[in-house]
């Protein structure tokens, strides 16, 4: 079938194909692009210091990168107190937008030390860095809490219960996450995620990249109203032009690449 343009109808089913694959791979960039913007206005705010510059210490919360709202470092800081005097470990946060040349590493270690985090007697200080320009984050724990806050423990809860929520421009919320496993790490009573660790190694944007659901239920559909349209198509065309109903064949292979690109 024909139209007046000389587009036949499976072609213009699989141009509409085309424009609905295109636009949902745009989702993604442009939700990423929101949160970037999003991360930027916030790091607008906050108290200027040197990259790399250790801080002074102000309180449980010490946001110099200026990302945690007023209203959410005030609980924060209800939270820390309120911990502290229970169980008297001292969990400290530090926002700054750069380490500067230091790694976040040594940045932490030499501002923990400066800070004398913890009880001196059990070294049971944490401290929660964020540099919001580079994107990273480090849990330091004093000597006195490394048997049950590992290296490895303090990573997961960083990577999966604050960078997850960091990465979607929610800083409020990954640190309100962060404090509450650490403290129930202490305690004993942190449950990880038995599927967080499967693939550690994975891009944390190639979910994004997924195409979703309904644009896989489109796209069938337009396949199956391609080969509809093409095989009435060659039943009322002479025996020349019945050849033609192969270009039905042609768009479902385009199908089954499009469906490798997607996963």
């Amino acid at each position: 079938m024909k139209l007046r343009k000389g587009f036949t109808i499976v072609e213009l089913l699989v141009v509409i194909a085309i424009i609905v694959v295109l636009v949902a791979l745009m989702i993604p960039a442009i939700q990423k692009a929101r949160n970037a913007a999003k991360k930027e206005q916030q790091n607008d705010g906050g108290i200027p210091i040197e990259a790399g510059e250790v801080p002074k210490l102000l309180g449980p919360v010490n946001d110099y990168a200026g990302v945690i709202s007023e209203g959410k470092e005030e609980e924060l800081t209800k939270m820390l107190l309120a911990q502290e005097n229970i169980t008297g470990n001292q969990i400290v946060i530090l926002t700054v937008k750069t380490v500067g040349g230091n790694t976040i590493e040594d940045y932490a270690v030499q501002v923990f030390e400066a800070w004398k985090l913890g009880d001196a007697k059990n070294d049971n200080g944490v401290l929660i860095v964020n540099a919001s320009e580079d994107r990273k984050i480090r849990i330091e724990v004093g000597y006195g809490l490394e048997g049950v806050l590992t290296d490895a423990l303090a990573s997961q809860i960083g990577r999966n219960e604050i960078g997850s929520r960091f990465k979607e421009g929610d800083f409020d919320g990954g640190f309100v996450a962060g404090v509450t496993a650490i403290d129930a790490a202490i305690r004993g009573e942190y449950k990880a995620d038995p599927n967080a660790n499967v693939n550690v190694n994975a891009n944390p944007n190639d979910e994004g990249r997924k195409l979703p659901w309904w644009v896989w239920m489109i796209i069938i559909i337009l396949i199956v109203l391609a080969a509809l349209a093409s095989s009435k198509g060659g039943g009322s065309s002479s025996g020349g032009r019945g050849g033609g109903s192969s270009g039905g064949g042609g768009w479902g292979g385009g199908g089954g690449g499009g469906g490798g690109g997607g996963g």
